[in-house]
């Protein structure tokens, strides 16, 4: 009796760790030829295209993207948003492969990106940085 109750206690202890944000990292992986500084991809100033695939969790949704001084409200169809389509970018996702698109960068500036993914209590956030026009 006492075993039985240490090992009910110990698979308690680790759902209510779980519970209070005891997540795991999302580790996401991409086979695109990408250049990253400081953190961010590259993006190309003519545009292009990323896909990603998260190795550890199954199915993730967008939770926000910030640009600048710009928030972009993704609105949330009953708590999921699978995909959003900004002015300069698009980002889809399906259970665990992320696609973000972005059309080419006619300004003299370049464009920041901060994209934000979540698979219910666990977040990651990808950093892109789109060339301005020469």
């Amino acid at each position: 009796m006492t075993i039985f109750a240490a090992l009910s206690f110990t698979s308690c202890n680790e759902d209510v760790e779980r519970a209070l944000g005891d997540w795991d990292e999302m580790i996401w992986k991409t086979e695109a030829q990408t250049t990253q500084k400081d953190d961010a991809y590259i993006i190309d100033a003519n545009g292009g295209e990323i896909t990603f695939i998260c190795n550890n969790y199954s199915d993730s949704w967008l939770s926000s993207a910030d640009s600048l001084d710009k928030h972009y409200y993704i609105t949330h169809e009953y708590g999921i948003t699978r995909s959003y389509d900004a002015d300069w970018f698009k980002a889809d996702i399906n259970e665990n492969v992320l696609k973000v698109t972005f059309k080419a960068n006619p300004n003299p500036v370049e464009r920041p990106l901060k994209l934000t993914v979540t698979a219910g209590d666990i977040f990651h956030a990808f950093y892109f940085k789109q060339s301005a026009k020469k």
